[in-house]
């Protein structure tokens, strides 16, 4: 159970930094000559099918975490928001499950990550990007003993699990985003999660992301 409380609280504060963006976004905007005509044409509502380049974006990862401490790996998968400013910068927040049934006695390890992104638009289809920032994670294990509630005139249980470690350490990555249109795009990243429990953590997820 502590272990969802704990998924949903990453996402709500993965929330909180975009709003905080978008209000350093929203000041930007409003100060004359912050965009050369360039780019004020695919910003907000875009051309044709090309992208929007700036504004709030949410997306989901699923793929492959391999654990270098653990000696071992386990699906893992993501959920992030962030906020374009331009073409070239954005800021990204997620929740980070880098998986649940890691070495002999099933640890899990998951976070919250906040990373800068530096955006290459290689075609108006295409864009490469970098990103690098932090990853705030903790390290738990089953502790063998189960909570149990009423549902549906049955009862729903869960494991406890024990926190083994935390800390906060580097993150960062490369990945691609292919665009759909002006909302939809489907993306593929490589991320590097430092020191976390053992040692690093690789992700290696694919997904899609929304623009509003």
């Amino acid at each position: 159970m502590i272990r969802h409380y704990r998924f949903l609280a990453g996402i709500l504060f993965a929330i909180s930094v975009v709003a905080t963006s978008v209000a350093l976004a929203l000041e930007d905007r409003a100060s004359p000559g912050a965009a050369t005509d360039a780019d004020t044409a695919h910003e907000d509502t875009g051309e044709g099918n090309k992208p929007r380049n700036r504004g709030w974006y949410v997306g989901f990862g699923l793929g492959f975490a391999d654990d270098k401490g653990l000696d071992d790996d386990d699906t893992g998968v993501k959920i992030f928001g962030g906020y374009r400013f331009n073409r070239y910068v954005a800021l990204e927040a997620a929740t980070v499950s880098l998986g649940d049934d890691l070495g002999p006695i099933d640890v899990v390890k998951d976070g919250i990550s906040v990373q800068a992104v530096a955006i290459w638009p290689v075609r108006d289809k295409l864009g490469l990007f970098a990103k690098v920032g932090f990853f705030d994670w903790e390290e738990r294990a089953a502790s063998g003993e189960f909570e149990c509630s009423s549902f549906s005139g049955g009862f729903i249980c869960f494991e406890d699990e024990d926190k083994i470690d935390d800390g906060t350490g580097a993150a960062y990555g490369l990945g691609l985003d292919y665009h759909l249109g002006k909302r939809w795009s489907l993306r593929g990243e490589w991320e590097r999660f430092v020191d976390v429990g053992e040692g690093d953590v690789d992700l290696i997820s694919f997904g899609s992301l929304y623009r509003f």
